[in-house]
């Protein structure tokens, strides 16, 4: 995960007209990398962009816009798009040993053995098909980690922003947070 389970607290400022959401962190830790991960993305304007941080709050630019209703084949085209543009950001291939991902699988897939979720053995089997079935490579970069419709706007223009400033991780599994929250019918369709 890209950062401890949500323990900010949000807020909408306003100085002299102007709107700005200040998020109060649990550490400074977290929100200097919320800054730098915001900072290095503010280019392409599909992210808040950092006004400031000071110890554990960070302070972002206030995004105007609509939330979404509904699902349709513009809305999938801008997702693709936006998600493209993160994507390309510092991409870079990485040995899928030197990553964190499939020890991830492997230790969560242990726990669900553990806890009799899984039976062990499936647990187990499920391992080892892991380890055998990992690309030699993945692709390691910025992505949205929780890709879902509260955490993105339409603003006045009809352009499609990502406003939770929280899910845009660093050195994340290309394309994984898409991927997790893509319907059962969508994957099925791949």
């Amino acid at each position: 995960s890209n950062y401890a389970p949500r323990s900010q607290r949000v807020y909408v400022t306003r100085i002299r007209g102007r709107r700005f959401k200040r998020v109060v962190l649990p550490d400074s830790y977290q929100a200097e990398r919320m800054a730098a991960n915001l900072s290095a993305v503010a280019a392409a304007r599909i992210y808040p962009r950092p006004i400031f941080v000071k110890e554990r709050e960070l302070w972002v630019e206030y995004l105007e816009g609509r939330s979404i209703e509904s699902v349709d084949a513009q809305l999938v085209t801008q997702m693709a798009q936006l998600l493209a543009c993160l994507n390309r950001h510092a991409p870079r291939r990485m040995a899928t040993g030197e990553t964190p991902f499939l020890a991830a699988l492997q230790l969560d897939l242990e726990y669900l053995g553990q806890v009799g979720v899984l039976e062990v053995a499936s647990a187990r089997e499920l391992a080892a098909r892991a380890e055998q079935l990992a690309p030699a490579e993945l692709w390691v970069g910025y992505d949205c980690t929780d890709a879902i419709l509260k955490n993105f706007i339409l603003d006045p223009t009809g352009r499609l922003l990502a406003v939770d400033v929280e899910s845009l991780g660093a050195d994340q599994l290309i394309g994984w947070g898409a991927a997790k929250r893509a319907p059962s019918s969508v994957r099925r369709a791949s």
